[in-house]
């Protein structure tokens, strides 16, 4: 109900029952003013015309008026029948007047507050005190308009002897009173709703800040890996660490208890820790924070990750823990919390401030952590900085390298023997009973026996047998593959991809070695380079299935790499720097990660074929990145976009194949035990190599590579050339392959000259390097120099433009003489976001 309706009902309220019923109140504020206004105007014009004719009598008679009533007091007999009748014609003249010019005032004095009083309404009508006030006035100014018409209706006579102040001076005075009310209340609503701004607005600044803050902390997706390992806990396989007294001890014990737990690569550690956060997580008594180390992510492999990623738990288990730690935050100044002493001061200084309730931290896989022994120490320090118990637990490898980091705690678990073999019989049994295999009852028990003596305690062995023994085509083939059980995960990764590789066509096992030969981008990409080191993105493996296949692309390369790369490699859909990835590739385990790098030393008649190219998969790199850079459909765009703008984003999967190209420039030598086999691969790769650095075929990676790092501004071509250079120079290399011996050869020669070039036109040179720069023997006459330098000629402007930047090294880089008439034009603010991502080309 609004204010109107309020008043409405209120005046009605006031009247008798009769008058009650007859009364029609107006429909708003707007038609009482017009009755009100109407009225008055009516009787002003009856009265103006009367008053009119009197006024030339009337004025003069005034001013005299008390000099008259003097006389009229010293000669009553003679003045008074004359001067009496004229008085009250005056006076009542005088007085409808004043009437009327008081109730003309009053009105419009009134007009102004209705329409602040409406603005009231609409602005804080929800207050039910200002809407009564409001209300009160509405009744008023209805018992006002009442009045006026009443007052107006009576006979002329009565009206002329009627009196304002008599029938209006109450409402009047009724109405000041509301009007001063309505200010004094809307006054308070403002002041209460501007409390209530401030204090909504100061809420959604805590909330703004409490996002920048999870940003800068950027914790890791561990509530995902969360869900993932404890949906692959079978019921019951891990109740036994709740009979262990360690546990007893993280339950009840008032002081802090540390726990590591120990098991070989499979054996389920990870699966346990997240059974063991999903329990500890239901205990409210209880606060827990945990973590999962995965070296192969990029996320979740070094200290700065996991303390990260604790402090964002803490803060939201505490959200009064923010305030402290905005000026830490606002002290950091970076996009990312980056600083790993910054981090351990921030998550010490708050611990002392959380509450005494005991905390379970819980770290998986720390082995897997690039720096153990500085997050331990942080650990330790955590203990003794809590107010209440902090108990840990690490699980781990027992490897003996790794004892020393875990002398603090208190005890060591195993996983029981027979507790772990009853479960995995279980979880075989189990899968088994669902093979297709299984009508034959006495094949499924035999199946499931052999099954779990093989796995000897290792979940993983157990999962990744039955997935092989499930592609058996006849009972037959379910008993040999059974009896025939490999042992250890190395032997059962052998196994399963000669098996699965003896389906395979020549060219689906083309395409498995590629990818094998990429999918471990730490052995040939940059530490800081933007992308993940061990995921292989669609841009990339799109570009292998290709060069495998012909040229051509395949129809569906999710399922074709699931099933040729099957049970080591997994295809994701994911995330990179934030955008969006169709699908990319990485280990399904981190024992998969360590079969992948120890076949790259191994014997390679031992391998499955479709791993045999590793030993030499630096050389096979380059082969591919060669065909590449001359025949494929992505780099030409790269390179027309790159022309177009060097400063633009789109590089296709220039970076991994230039950097597998530079990892094949920068070998020093063969490996070590080359069968013959072997040894005629290097001959076949390697010539091509040697085709590729001395004819043009190189020109458009030259080109491409020239275009980024000129336009950047950015050392790291030069770099790159001279590390090849010196590598090169002056080493005796293996002769027992003569076509190694011409590759390195060729690539002096290449890179010596390439050297030349930058120097003379490449950034991080001064005008006196340049001048003393001295063009290598026989350089004119090579076509392929003659060629590179006429691009770095094309492109040096962009040198000559360059502002001063920093590389990646670390070194600032000297701007070059601006001739300002092209560097007005640059966008020197894309060029600088720019680097980021393409500071790393050579």
């Amino acid at each position: 109900m609004d204010a109107w309706e309020l008043g409405v009902q209120k005046h009605l309220a006031s009247l008798p029952p009769a008058e009650r019923k007859a009364f029609m109140a107006p429909a708003t504020v707007d038609d009482c003013m017009v009755k009100i206004h109407a009225v008055r105007h009516r009787h002003r014009q009856i009265y103006h015309r009367l008053v009119e004719k009197l006024r030339p009598v009337i004025e003069p008679l005034q001013r005299f008026q008390g000099a008259i009533d003097v006389a009229c007091q010293v000669s009553p007999s003679l003045m008074s029948p004359v001067w009496g009748p004229i008085r009250a014609v005056i006076t009542l003249a005088s007085d409808r007047i004043a009437t009327l010019q008081t109730l003309s005032l009053f009105l419009e004095r009134l007009v102004e507050p209705l329409k602040r009083f409406e603005t009231y309404e609409n602005v804080f009508g929800d207050n039910p005190t200002l809407r009564s006030a409001i209300g009160a006035l509405y009744c008023d100014l209805i018992d006002f308009c009442t009045r006026t018409v009443r007052f107006y209706g009576k006979s002329s006579v009565r009206t002329i002897f009627g009196s304002f102040d008599r029938e209006f001076r109450e409402v009047s005075d009724n109405i000041r009173h509301h009007w001063t009310e309505i200010d004094i209340a809307a006054n308070f609503v403002h002041i209460t709703q501007a409390s209530a701004i401030r204090k909504a607005e100061e809420e959604r600044r805590q909330i703004q800040v409490r996002g920048d803050i999870q940003r800068w902390l950027s914790p890791a997706t561990v509530s995902d890996d969360l869900a993932k390992y404890s949906a692959g806990c079978m019921e019951g396989s891990c109740d036994w660490f709740f009979y262990t007294d360690h546990c007893e001890a993280l339950v009840s014990s008032p002081s802090s208890h540390a726990v590591r737990i120990v098991g070989r690569p499979g054996q389920g550690k990870t699966t346990l820790s997240a059974w063991i956060i999903s329990r500890f997580l239901r205990k409210p008594h209880k606060q827990v924070l945990y973590f999962f180390c995965k070296a192969s992510d990029p996320e979740k492999r070094q200290g700065i990750h996991v303390l990260r990623t604790l402090l964002s738990q803490i803060l939201r288990l505490h959200e009064e823990c923010y305030v402290p730690i905005e000026k830490w935050y606002q002290s950091s100044g970076r996009p990312v919390a980056d600083s790993y002493s910054e981090i351990c001061d921030a998550l010490l200084n708050l611990l002392p401030r959380i509450t005494q309730k005991p905390t379970l931290v819980i770290i998986d896989a720390i082995d897997e952590c690039s720096e153990p022994q500085e997050l331990i120490t942080t650990l330790q320090k955590c203990q003794s900085m809590a107010p209440g118990p902090f108990h840990i637990i690490l699980t781990s490898r027992d490897y003996p390298d790794l004892q020393p980091l875990f002398k603090f705690v208190d005890g060591t678990l195993s996983f029981p023997v027979k507790f772990t073999d009853d479960a995995i019989g279980r979880y075989v049994a189990s899968r088994v009973s669902e093979l297709d295999f299984a009508v034959g009852k006495g094949l499924s028990n035999e199946v499931a026996r052999a099954v779990t003596r093989a796995s000897d305690g290792l979940w993983l062995y157990a999962r990744l047998a039955l997935d092989e023994l499930s592609q058996a085509s006849s009972p037959s083939e379910v008993r040999r593959l059974s009896q025939s059980l490999p042992v250890g995960l190395r032997s059962l990764y052998n196994t399963m991809l000669s098996s699965s590789e003896s389906r395979f066509t020549e060219v689906q096992i083309r395409i498995a070695q590629e990818i094998f030969i990429w999918i471990d981008g730490a052995d040939y990409m940059p530490w800081w380079h933007f992308h993940s080191d061990d995921i292989l993105e669609d841009n990339a493996l799109t570009q292998l299935i290709q060069f495998a296949n012909g040229g051509e692309e395949v129809f569906n390369p999710v399922r074709l790499i699931q099933k040729l790369c099957f049970p080591l490699l997994n295809v994701l859909y994911t995330t990179v720097n934030g955008e969006s990835c169709p699908f990319a590739a990485n280990f399904v385990h981190y024992s998969a990660e360590q079969y992948i790098q120890w076949t790259s030393d191994a014997d390679t008649r031992l391998l499955p074929r479709v791993l045999q190219r590793r030993k030499l998969r630096r050389l096979y790199r380059g082969l591919t990145a060669a065909w590449y850079f001359t025949k494929s459909e992505d780099f030409r765009n790269v390179l027309q976009e790159l022309r177009n703008d060097p400063y633009g984003n789109g590089v296709g999967a220039y970076f991994e194949m230039a950097y597998g190209m530079g990892d094949s420039w920068h070998m020093t030598s063969l490996p070590d035990n080359l069968s013959e086999d072997d040894k005629q691969a290097v001959t076949e790769v390697c010539g091509p190599l040697i085709s590729y650095i001395t004819t043009t075929e190189c020109i458009g990676w030259a080109e491409a590579a020239i275009l980024i790092n000129y336009a950047g501004g950015f050392t790291n071509l030069l770099e790159n050339v001279q590390k090849a250079v010196d590598i090169l120079a002056g080493k005796d290399f293996d002769n027992t392959v003569p076509a190694w011996r011409d590759y390195v050869k060729a690539r002096r020669i290449f890179f010596t000259d390439f050297t030349y070039i930058l120097k003379v036109t490449g950034p991080g040179y001064n005008a006196w390097d340049r001048s003393s720069a001295v063009m290598p023997d026989g350089f004119e006459e090579r076509e392929v120099a003659t060629a590179i330098l006429a691009l770095g000629r094309r492109y040096k402007h962009y040198v000559d433009e360059a502002p001063k930047l920093t590389g990646l090294s670390g070194e600032t880089i000297e701007a070059q003489d601006v001739t300002g008439k092209n560097s007005v034009t640059r966008e020197w603010q894309r060029r600088r976001s720019s680097q980021e991502k393409f500071g790393h080309a050579g």
